[in-house]
């Protein structure tokens, strides 16, 4: 980019790529006058072929405002400072919906500050030092951050988010996941005033006080460490499932998040330059949604017939590039991902654990919603098919039909029972009552019953999945005496 005047208004039209210094180790005009850039989304960037500088240096006088643009790769080798930014005191920092990362420098990779900077719906990461501390911003004048993400920055020693030696004021932003070897979050010389309703690292060498939240789980159990195309006009930290950060914050008064999304999402404001995505309708095709939906609540139950082998889910995202992904687990099972249009997802008897995953552009997932829908078991207890070992069952089976006769020669002393139940899951118990006597639970594999001569009363019952619906098969199964009127049991002594 060749070398340039500032006008008061400055709009970029595309991406900048520096290719080299101009002003001493500056890769733009020292900024001495009010100026504001509406970035458009764009990037301004030192071209990484070419030798180190800084972008921004804003004198005594300087007053910038950085609207919708990302300003990357700023470097200062050695032991200089202010890798992205110099801000002399006196001079004036303004960001709204805008990201700084992958700057470097010996001290203060992000930003060297000794003047005022306020920070909107903005992101500051992956900056980091070389040689001393600072890794996001060296802070000697005063800083105030709204709503702003500052994490994934690093110094060589002491402070990687903040090296303050002057004023931060933190409100409804994150300051979590940075890394120095002291202070990694945080390392304070003077004044922080927080009480805002702020995420603050566990590295935070500040009290954490009433409204502001202390981490306690993993940087990535609260965002997505990686800078993702989430929509709007810069890359973003999303935030992810459970993260302490989501609804967590008052109003805010901003109108929108970094990327132009509605606030707030849910119950209330996200903290941090990152609005998560929520569901603002959920239908299922079968079954009632208990309680019913509301987006603030993210479990629910639905019971359905045993008829229903698969429920199709129709959620709808509150934001248009935000998407879903929708699994569902049956008891004792596996995940299973559902498809289609809407998602189909099948069911099996029981509970079947159904999970909406809201994801954000990048693909994070942001919430999760959870269906339990109970698929009643089965209540079918008939018989689709039942024989009598090679004998002609009168009248022809029919699973309607439950009273059957069969005869058998004197010979056969016991009959194989054969059945085979309309439902899989059913199960079958066959005793025979031979004349006169008690019941016998007939065993083995084909069931075999003996006879005695005369009437035997072989009855199935089939008891249903739902282990109460029952129904009984009974066959009279006549065995003829022996001929000459002699039976098969007797003999004479």
């Amino acid at each position: 980019m060749p070398c340039r005047q500032w006008r008061r208004y400055d709009h970029l039209l595309r991406d900048v790529a520096l290719t080299a210094a101009n002003n001493g180790n500056n890769g733009l005009p020292i900024i001495n006058s009010t100026i504001t850039i509406e970035g458009n989304g764009y990037t301004i960037a030192r071209d990484t072929s070419s030798s180190a500088f800084r972008i921004f240096y804003i004198n005594g006088t300087g007053n910038l405002t950085l609207n919708n643009v990302s300003v990357t790769g700023g470097r200062i080798d050695g032991f200089g400072g202010g890798g992205g930014f110099i801000v002399e005191a006196g001079g004036v920092l303004q960001t709204n919906n805008t990201t700084i990362y992958a700057n470097h420098a010996g001290v203060a990779g992000g930003i060297d500050n000794q003047g005022t900077i306020t920070m909107t719906n903005s992101t500051v990461s992956g900056n980091y030092t070389t040689a001393f501390g600072a890794g996001g911003f060296g802070n000697g004048g005063t800083v105030a951050l709204f709503n702003t993400t500052v994490t994934g920055n690093s110094a060589a020693n002491l402070g990687g988010g903040f090296d303050n030696s002057g004023t931060v004021i933190l409100n409804r932003s994150i300051v979590a996941g940075n890394n120095a070897g002291t202070g990694a979050d945080m390392f304070n010389r003077n004044i922080v005033i927080a009480d805002n309703y702020n995420l603050l690292g566990s590295s935070f060498s500040v009290p954490v006080t009433s409204t502001d939240i202390a981490q306690s789980v993993s940087i990535a159990s609260i965002l997505n460490p990686v800078l993702g195309d989430n929509g709007g006009p810069a890359r973003t930290h999303a935030l992810v499932a459970g993260s302490p950060a989501i609804d967590a914050a008052t109003d805010s008064g901003l109108a929108t998040d970094q990327r132009g999304v509605a606030r707030p999402q849910g119950a209330a404001d996200d903290i941090g330059a990152f609005e998560g995505p929520t569901l603002i309708a959920l239908v299922l095709d079968a079954g009632t949604l208990t309680p019913s939906f509301d987006a603030i609540v993210i479990s629910y139950t639905a019971t359905v017939a045993n008829a229903i082998s698969s429920v199709s889910v129709t959620p709808t995202v509150s934001e248009i590039n935000a998407s879903t992904i929708i699994t569902v687990t049956p008891a004792g099972g596996t995940p299973v991902t559902c498809t289609g249009t809407p998602f189909a997802c099948p069911l099996a008897v029981g509970d079947n654990v159904v999970e909406i995953h809201v994801t954000s552009p990048d693909g994070t997932i942001v919430k999760t919603y959870t269906t339990t829908v109970t698929r009643a078991p089965s209540a079918d207890a008939m018989l689709s098919g039942l024989g009598i070992g090679t004998s002609t069952l009168t009248p022809s089976f029919d699973p309607q039909v439950t009273s059957y006769t069969a005869s058998v020669g004197n010979a056969t002393g016991s009959v194989s029972v054969t059945v085979a139940t309309n439902e899989g899951n059913a199960n079958t118990v066959v005793t025979v009552t031979p004349p006169g006597g008690t019941p016998i639970t007939c065993m083995g594999n084909p069931v075999a019953c003996p006879l005695a001569v005369g009437d035997n009363v072989i009855e199935v019952v089939v008891t249903a999945q739902d282990g109460m619906t029952t129904k009984t098969y009974t066959t009279i199964v006549t065995r003829a005496r022996a001929i000459g009127g002699c039976d098969a049991e007797w003999v004479d002594g």
